[in-house]
């Protein structure tokens, strides 16, 4: 029985929310854990803890159309075991 390695998640700003176009573009590179029988299950969640992913993206990995504020997210596993991490999406001044 080998033991998985920790979960551990780096964000990856695809696209910064500007003054001319404030949305930007979030992308988790995920790593760790174990996903046997499924994907990696995500939730997204803004500054007010509103859930931004449906019932029906549970395993999306980038989040589209975010505007300057801090993001939370909670990866789980197929066993169960969870990481949650925050980040900062900024708005840029181009």
């Amino acid at each position: 029985v080998t033991t998985p390695k920790k979960l551990s998640v780096k964000f990856i700003v695809e696209k910064y929310p500007t003054i001319t176009d404030p949305y930007g573009t979030l992308t988790l590179e995920i790593t760790g854990g174990t996903t046997d029988l499924q994907p990696y299950l995500v939730t997204w969640m803004n500054s007010k803890g509103i859930i931004l992913n449906t019932d029906d993206t549970p395993y999306n990995v980038s989040m589209v159309n975010l505007t300057a504020d801090t993001y939370t997210i909670k990866i789980e596993d197929d066993h169960g075991c969870f990481l949650t991490k925050s980040y900062k999406l900024v708005k840029k001044k181009k």
